[in-house]
């Protein structure tokens, strides 16, 4: 920006002092030049300081050339310590970064601006950026195959990323610096989204997402193999649409109540068997469906039956950051509480819908047709439909078990997981299960293509200015 401005500036001035002298004499015609001059090198002093003191401004819609809370949060940590779940603590390693980008790379400058702004948000975190070319033999030492990789480097341990984007950045960092990689089960063989799977309604980009993130995503097919292995630090059951054997939901109910971690996404019409099994946990799925006419959602560009939620957020660590962002939810169900109270499980509401909507339990227009909210039978907003328990472990050495169950399924498909915060809210729900409250909060977002589309009239506006624009700012000058 400075650089445009000073250019301007210049070229301005030399228009204005090759007409001013033709009014002047000749031995006075030097006069306006020197204030060219003077103009010229306040341009350089100003570009020369914006170079060493860089100050930018994000005006983007999604703060795309900010750094997320999420990443000034993980770099304040850099050299310091982190409570563990176990409530001790556990000391963050510092990270230096190199980055091997040739120097007439167009990517090399934002590269640069990203690992400056981590720089500057920490003394933790350190950076070169590297030419390949003039540099081979930092080339062969680290490994590097090729150009747009960075090397990340914390202690003895190393990361090679390929063009990353700020989330990718920040959670390679986080990983390193705190030595930890989650494990995540995914459990299948009952019909759940598929985290192998690339159309609409596969899971695979939530399994980017969580790789992305630093979790070792695997799957578990319980049928098969009537275990869950020792190493698990979470797991995912994401909208079984058949009954799972009562051993299977014996052997989750034990894994919870040993200390163990799950995220339930369960949509309208779950299986009897898996409605019980949570009813057991004190949560009754309702099996309606809710209608939302509210602004936000029309905002959004979503149908009736798709729930967005800008202000719906409890206080729950795993949500509140999310609060003022957008997350949609196709096809939910409402959840209540069987019992006011039960006994070594607590439970939190993490979810609410908007006072505009209403839970539908009419089955002729749940899922097409016009709803209509009928008094006495449909439940009005806002109404929960996401919860946090919290159940007490057998052994009182462990941690408590954590449960987080949401009502769709669909949410975390590719046809939605990406939009607006989805993919905030389903991290930040992993990161509670796994105890890692430091990765709770908005994360960066990936670069996106946003064009401006300009109507007939603002077209017009801009080419007029354009045209007279120059010709009337020479004239003032």
């Amino acid at each position: 920006m400075v650089y445009f401005l000073g250019l301007t500036a210049v070229g301005l001035s030399v228009a204005a002092a090759g007409l001013g002298q033709r009014r002047l004499a000749v031995t006075r015609r030097g006069g306006p030049w020197l204030r060219v001059l003077a103009v010229l090198a306040v341009a350089v002093f100003l570009q020369l300081v914006a170079e060493r003191r860089p100050l930018s401004v994000d005006v983007t819609p999604d703060r795309l050339y900010s750094l997320a809370p999420q990443t000034r949060q993980i770099l304040a940590n850099l050299g310091g310590e982190r409570i563990t779940e176990d409530g001790g603590t556990q000391p963050v390693g510092t990270v230096h970064a190199l980055a091997f980008y040739h120097n007439l790379d167009g990517a090399r400058q934002r590269i640069r601006a990203q690992l400056q702004a981590f720089a500057d948000a920490s003394g933790g975190f350190t950076f070169e950026v590297v030419d390949p070319n003039q540099d081979p033999e930092r080339v062969r030492e680290y490994g590097v195959t090729q150009a747009r990789t960075v090397v990340l480097m914390s202690g003895d341990r190393q990361r090679h990323l390929l063009e990353p984007d700020e989330g990718q950045l920040a959670g390679a960092v986080y990983r390193l610096a705190t030595d930890t990689r989650p494990v995540i089960y995914w459990l299948m063989g009952h019909g759940e989204a598929r985290l192998d799977l690339e159309e609409a309604g596969g899971a695979s980009a939530l399994g980017a997402s969580l790789a992305d993130a630093g979790y070792a995503v695997r799957p578990l097919v319980l049928p098969e193999r009537l275990h869950i292995p020792d190493d698990a630090d979470a797991l995912i059951w994401a909208g079984p649409k058949l009954d799972p054997a009562a051993e299977v939901l014996d052997l989750i109910d034990g894994y919870l109540r040993a200390g163990g971690a799950m995220a339930g996404f369960f949509g309208p019409d779950s299986p009897p068997a898996v409605q019980a099994w949570t009813e057991g946990m004190n949560v009754r799925q309702l099996d309606n469906v809710v209608v939302a006419l509210n602004r936000a959602g029309a905002y959004a560009g979503v149908g009736l039956r798709t729930v967005t939620v800008v202000d719906g957020y409890t206080g729950h660590p795993a949500v509140r950051a999310l609060k003022g962002n957008a997350t949609t939810f196709p096809l939910v169900q409402t959840l209540r509480q069987v019992k006011k109270e039960m006994p070594g499980v607590e439970g939190y509401i993490l979810l609410l819908t908007s006072p505009d909507t209403w839970a539908e339990t009419d089955r002729e227009v749940r899922y097409s047709g016009t709803p209509r909210f009928d008094p006495g039978q449909d439940f009005r907003g806002p109404v929960p439909f996401g919860v946090a328990l919290e159940i007490a472990a057998a052994d009182t050495t462990r941690r408590d078990g954590r449960l987080t169950i949401i009502g769709s399924s669909g949410f975390l498909t590719n046809s939605n997981i990406l939009q607006y915060a989805n993919r905030d809210l389903a991290l930040n729900l992993v990161g509670w299960l796994a105890a890692e409250e430091d990765l709770l909060g908005i994360r960066g977002r990936r670069a996106s293509f946003q064009p401006l589309l300009l109507t007939e009239p603002q077209k017009e506006w801009l080419g007029w200015v354009s045209v007279l624009g120059w010709p009337a700012l020479v004239g003032v000058g």
